[in-house]
């Protein structure tokens, strides 16, 4: 895939985001729907439902905001044609915490032992009065 290409990619990702997001707000204020923009974004039968409630909509910026989406992602040059949608991201997770080695197994206690006997001895603290102080060293006290 050539520069040229990728970019004009990334450019139709942006316009599709952000129509994604306008349209996930008219669908909400106009039938109380929730609509997910990522999972619309990598799932093309998720995007053609939603495009399709868009179409189907009275308010005539939805329906133009649809038409757009339809563009952008079903066109000949659209991004589900161009290029096999991608993977949920979750799945990019899964992937690389299987590829990661497992934990390191936990340092020898026998060496913290040896380090603790080479500290010197903690500073004591001199214990104070545990008598109540007086009411004007209250917080409350000292705010009248």
């Amino acid at each position: 895939m050539s520069a040229h290409q990728m970019a004009r990619m990334a450019e139709l990702e942006n316009q599709a985001f952000a129509l994604m997001g306008r349209l996930h707000v008219a669908l909400r204020r106009e039938t109380g729907r929730i609509t997910d923009v990522e999972y619309m974004r990598i799932d093309p039968d998720y995007c053609r439902y939603l495009i399709q409630l868009a179409l189907q909509s009275s308010n005539p910026e939805v329906q133009k905001i649809g038409e757009r989406l339809d563009t952008i992602y079903f066109d000949e040059a659209g991004l589900f044609m161009l290029e096999p949608p991608k993977p949920p991201l979750l799945a990019h997770r899964n992937l690389a915490a299987s590829a990661t080695s497992p934990i390191a197994p936990p340092a020898p206690r026998v060496a913290i032992q040896k380090l603790a006997q080479n500290l010197p001895p903690a500073p004591t603290i001199p214990a104070t009065s545990s008598a109540p102080p007086e009411s004007s060293q209250h917080y409350v006290g000292r705010l009248r």
